[in-house]
């Protein structure tokens, strides 16, 4: 009987990944496809592949748009993440009064739905001229970075041994000491983990790089496809291309670092 719930656990897990990956591996596939083949009945999985598509959109300036978003993922990564420090840093290592509401006022920002915040950040922007700009979009997705980041590194410093911190103290470290040789190096785990989930989160961030700039020179790379759609005639090749570029990167830096990330969510989950 446990052979046989062994047995159905595996065939659903990989009925599952074949679910999830079929449609990613179909659309990298047909990258390299002709148009002719792409629309071929019954759909195949041997033809001679093309590079056209992928010729076409560096043409068009993807290493552009690739640039852009480079900017503003890294700067906004860097950014939430060293304020999110200072801040797991207060909610780990103090008891203040309204800590508990505090805490969870921050951490409830990160369910607010991105486009529920577009016309007020809109209006925002366009009284300060702002409108048009890679600060701007840096500013903003902080506002969905920065409170997984102190939620991920106030776990990682709760669990520091206050005995550390009275130890170093009776020593003569400052309050400055001992958040740059105690707790800094003993989070880094999790300071990684909330780097690279903002940066994939910020990687993908469709929503208001396209609301909020209206320069082509200045839009991401996940931008790039929707801008093919219209008109009579879509090109599907150029699309899935694109696609297969923007997905790329960010895919294999989340399989590289994937252990990374769940160690780093979890070291602070007991205490």
């Amino acid at each position: 009987m446990k052979a046989l719930k062994n047995i159905l656990h595996i065939v659903f897990l990989f009925a599952l990944i074949v679910i999830i990956l079929f449609p990613i591996f179909w659309a990298v596939l047909s990258s390299f496809k002709r148009e002719v083949d792409m629309f071929a009945t019954p759909p195949t999985i041997f033809f001679v592949p093309t590079i056209e598509h992928y010729i076409n959109i560096f043409k068009e300036g993807a290493f552009l748009y690739l640039g852009n978003s480079l900017i503003i993922t890294i700067l906004t990564s860097a950014l939430a993440v060293s304020f999110g420090t200072l801040g797991g840093y207060a909610f780990g290592r103090y008891n203040f009064r309204g800590k508990s509401n505090l805490f969870f006022w921050t951490i409830t920002n990160q369910f607010m739905i991105p486009i529920v915040l577009i016309v007020p950040y809109f209006f925002i922007l366009s009284s300060i001229g702002a409108i048009n700009t890679y600060w701007s979009l840096i500013l903003i997705e902080q506002t969905f970075t920065m409170p997984i980041d102190i939620w991920l590194i106030s776990g990682q410093i709760a669990i520091i041994p206050t005995s550390i911190f009275e130890a170093s103290k009776i020593d003569g470290l400052s309050e400055l000491g001992m958040f740059s040789k105690i707790a800094l190096p003993l989070s880094l785990p999790s300071i990684a983990a909330a780097f690279l989930i903002d940066f994939i989160f910020s990687w993908n961030n469709l929503v208001y790089p396209m609301l909020l700039t209206t320069r082509m020179n200045l839009r991401t790379l996940p931008i790039m496809s929707v801008t093919y759609l219209g008109g009579y005639l879509i090109p599907w090749g150029s699309i899935l291309a694109t696609s297969t570029f923007t997905i790329l990167p960010i895919s294999i830096i989340a399989v590289i670092t994937s252990k990374y990330i769940v160690r780093g969510m979890t070291l602070g989950a007991i205490k």
